[in-house]
């Protein structure tokens, strides 16, 4: 079965699955359950192209939000000895990402004979959101009094809204990711805290219009993006 055909719900009841059973055999106070916030830079440099294959327009968005997150992670070491332990978690965001919006003015190529100076100005809405966003990572022991390593895989659903003058669509999308990053924890107590920057890349999205699929119109392409994201962010957890 491809990945790209797994509910985002469904992969999710699938992790939480797969770190009960890695952590059950194992005791019981190594979970930390925590929040986090990331101020994140969202990049995105995206191409349209027409049913024949000619490029229609080209864009860069750059979005800048603070995205809050749930996490929950198994320390497989004494979680009072930052240096001793492989860490195992799940985060998960709660709210939609914003990777892409635009409005401009075009001619609508799919009416008339497609000739651009006979057809109306039409106004073009595009918006992409990332849904049920969730990373499973492994972070390395700490090292130089807390100082740690992070690597992880992403799967997100894409869910575009657009309102466009040309009567085209575009569906939504499950893609993939994978993020890496450099931090610092502190144990205080049960308390955890940390502070890390991140980067992630995602996989490359291919969106094809929807409409029009018998008509043969320009107006009705294909949509294709590459979404990066940095980010900066604190976390607080509570360790049993």
């Amino acid at each position: 079965m491809s990945l790209r055909k797994i509910e985002p719900t469904g992969l999710l009841v699938a992790l939480v699955l797969m770190l009960s059973a890695l952590v059950s055999p194992l005791k019981a106070d190594g979970l930390t359950f925590g929040v986090k916030g990331a101020g994140t830079i969202l990049l995105t440099e995206a191409f349209e192209t027409n049913r024949e294959g000619a490029e229609a327009a080209k864009g860069d968005h750059t979005e800048e939000a603070l995205i809050p997150s749930v996490f929950v992670e198994y320390n497989l070491a004494e979680i009072g000895n930052i240096g001793d332990g492989w860490v195992i978690g799940l985060d998960y965001i709660p709210l939609k990402p914003e990777i892409a919006d635009e409005t401009r003015s075009t001619r609508d190529l799919t009416k008339a004979n497609n000739v651009e100076a006979d057809n109306p100005q039409v106004t073009q809405k595009a918006k992409a959101d990332l849904k049920y966003h969730t990373t499973l990572y492994v972070e390395t022991p700490g090292f130089w009094g807390g100082f740690y390593g992070k690597a992880g895989g992403i799967m997100t659903l894409l869910q575009t809204e657009e309102n466009l003058g040309t009567g085209a669509e575009y569906g939504n999308d499950t893609i993939l990711g994978a993020v890496a990053g450099i931090g610092f924890k502190r144990y205080m107590g049960n308390l955890l805290t940390k502070l890390e920057a991140s980067y992630t890349a995602y996989e490359t999205i291919n969106l094809s219009c929807t409409n029009n699929e018998t008509t043969n119109t320009p107006g009705c392409g294909k949509i294709t993006a590459d979404p990066q994201a940095l980010a900066l962010s604190f976390s607080i957890g509570y360790a049993f």
